[in-house]
């Protein structure tokens, strides 16, 4: 009798403990996780995080996350079962920096980190033949670029050509009467097809354009074409093959080079203008409206801005249009207006802060705008992926003693590049916890040029060695392809 008893005690006791371990199991698997201080179960969060590079070692508190899980269609890690917390999140790799953030973690909730960005202690950079460079630029279609050169030796200011690929450089304008523009916001522009360059010159203190064709290195003074002396903000027309655009006596034109006898006057009396690839936008310079018009003909005049411009008769501007809902202008005197059509309203904005740059992201919802100590991002749209940020928000990203220069977008415009007297860095856009920023190279050359070729996943820099500036890339960012390929 009492061994049948203790069998039933037994049975009912491995019951009993079978019940209990398949309800924590059940409960482990929807993410409860029972808390022993309180004495309750606590429904968990999650942590889903998408590096570059992507093989990573991801450490909460200090302790290996053991249980991620990697999703190979967004390239992200996800770690369930996070008790809803503060945690210290690090994110690193043998060889990079390590990234961290403590940030609180919810019930049922993924705390997500979508561009978090890894950069490698050492770079080992590639150096070109290019020598005594001032100022480059890339093609349009990546395979080469122009650099700037000044001969100490002759005294002669060339513009030289060099394919990237294979290193090797010509010289395809030079002259001893003209000197590169020494005005900061004047550069050489290539033509959308990369068979021309427009390159702005001085001599004694005024301003010309030659027009150069790369193969073939003849080059035209644009002001003998057009017969004006004075002329500024030359550019080229996107849409139609030797076709660009000047300002002469405050006055747009549109001239065919084949043809110039067919130069065409688009608005008048203004202050600056943009283009897009069908349209214009000039800030009217009697009454300081924006206006947008047809690229090719300047008809179908359209009113863009209600609110006006503090502008006075000799003021001139740069206008950056993303479209006819988001644009920027920027006065010689670094004073900045923000045109936003948002979704929720209409916003003009004028920061109290002197500008000397601005740049939209390539959807159009963050302008990033700067000055010599201060970086700004300015959102025009709702950003409903985490971090959260809000249409008409404006964030103060980072602030420095000493001057910073070469500020632009990152690849995935959620970090930004610039560079300070000794480095080139880089800093993203999550303002959760604090911002990371870390150093890419370091450099010797405090007038140095950084620009970022992200479809070659290139950084180009100059560098000076034994007195001279030359040339260097590195990659960066990493390729993080499909299975990290």
């Amino acid at each position: 009798m009492v061994k049948i008893n203790t069998r039933k005690i037994f049975f009912w006791l491995l019951a009993l403990i079978f019940f209990f371990t398949a309800i924590l199991v059940v409960f482990y698997s929807l993410g409860y996780r029972f808390n022993f201080e309180k004495g309750i179960f606590v429904y968990t969060g999650a942590i889903t995080i998408k590096p570059i590079p992507q093989k990573v070692n991801i450490f909460i508190d200090g302790k290996p996350a053991s249980n991620k899980k990697m999703n190979y269609l967004n390239n992200s890690y996800h770690i369930n079962g996070i008790k809803p917390q503060s945690h210290l999140i690090e994110v690193g790799a043998p060889g990079y920096n390590t990234w961290s953030k403590k940030v609180p973690v919810h019930s049922g909730i993924s705390t997500e980190f979508w561009n978090v960005l890894l950069v490698k202690e050492n770079y080992v950079p590639e150096k070109y033949s290019a020598r005594q460079i001032e100022k480059f630029f890339i093609s349009p279609k990546n395979d080469a670029m122009v650099y700037v050169q000044n001969e100490k030796e002759t005294g002669e200011f060339l513009v030289k050509r060099i394919e990237i690929k294979t290193g090797k450089s010509e010289n395809i304008f030079s002259s001893k009467e003209y000197g590169f523009t020494d005005d900061e916001k004047e550069n050489i522009e290539w033509s959308p097809q990369a068979h021309k360059i427009i390159i702005p010159v001085q001599k004694e203190s005024k301003k010309y354009y030659f027009v150069t064709d790369v193969e073939s290195k003849q080059s035209l003074k644009l002001n003998d074409i057009i017969m004006e002396e004075e002329i500024s903000n030359v550019r080229w027309d996107s849409s139609s093959k030797n076709f660009l655009f000047y300002v002469s006596e405050k006055n747009l034109h549109r001239l065919n080079l084949e043809r110039p006898e067919e130069n065409k006057i688009l608005a008048q009396n203004i202050a600056g203008y943009d283009l897009s690839s069908s349209s214009i936008f000039y800030l009217q310079l009697d009454n300081g409206i924006i206006y947008k018009a047809d690229l090719k003909n300047g008809n179908s005049k359209k009113q863009i801005t209600a609110s006006p411009v503090n502008i006075s008769e000799n003021s001139k501007f740069r206008v950056i249009a993303y479209d006819e809902k988001r644009i920027a202008v920027i006065s010689e005197e670094g004073e900045l207006y923000i045109y936003n059509e948002g979704e929720k309203d209409k916003y003009f904005n004028q920061p109290e802060e002197k500008i000397s740059g601005v740049q939209f992201s390539n959807d159009g919802k963050k302008l990033l705008y700067w000055n010599d100590q201060e970086i700004f991002v300015y959102f025009t749209r709702d950003w409903e992926v985490q971090p959260v940020r809000q249409e008409n928000e404006t964030k103060l990203i980072t602030r420095f003693s000493c001057n910073i220069k070469n500020v632009q977008w990152s690849k995935e415009y959620e970090h930004i590049i610039f560079s300070t007297p000794d480095t080139v860095k880089i800093i993203e856009l999550d303002h959760r916890e604090h911002y990371n920023i870390m150093d890419i190279i370091e450099i010797n050359d405090r007038n140095s040029r950084v620009v970022a070729d992200f479809s070659e996943n290139k950084l180009y820099f100059t560098d000076i060695e034994q007195d001279f500036s030359d040339l260097y890339s590195i990659e960066f960012p990493d390729k993080n392809g499909f299975l990290g390929r």
